[in-house]
């Protein structure tokens, strides 16, 4: 399972207009078995509103993060993260790994993050840098890029 963990910085005016979105969201996402908002909370600040949101969606694999992304990118969800633009200054988003495969690519600290044309790739960044020394960029490689478009 993976996490997206996301903090909203909303328009004060459009805060209720944010809400009304997030159930939108939240009816939007369990049309696919593999999201779920898990949590929407009101970011506490003092004695006032603070205007800030923390929602957590849980994705039940890359698969289901893929298609999310898809959807909101591309297809039903895309007016949806056009309203929801309008009712926030900001968003910082985090895609929490669970620490079984932060283990298994032996991940601590700092990671690489590689776009490999349809997927990312995260990885060991201290691995990744032994590699890159490792393995100096070839003629062959340059090719490859080039018939990329890269």
């Amino acid at each position: 399972m993976l996490v997206l963990h996301e903090v909203h910085r909303m328009v004060g005016k459009r805060e209720k207009e944010f809400e009304a979105a997030y159930q939108a969201w939240m009816a939007a996402l369990a049309e696919d078995e593999g999201t779920r908002l898990l949590w929407f909370l009101h970011h506490a600040h003092g004695t006032g509103p603070s205007y800030q949101a923390v929602t957590i969606t849980g994705l039940a694999d890359g698969a289901a993060w893929e298609r999310l992304a898809q959807r909101v990118h591309r297809g039903d969800l895309r007016g949806w993260a056009r309203e929801v633009d309008g009712c926030r200054h900001d968003v910082q988003g985090r895609l929490l790994m669970p620490q079984m495969l932060r283990d298994a690519a032996q991940i601590k600290g700092e990671v690489a993050v590689l776009g490999n044309l349809t997927y990312l790739e995260v990885r060991n960044l201290e691995a990744f840098r032994k590699e890159i020394e490792e393995e100096k960029f070839t003629p062959e490689d340059e090719k490859t890029l080039d018939e990329l478009g890269i």
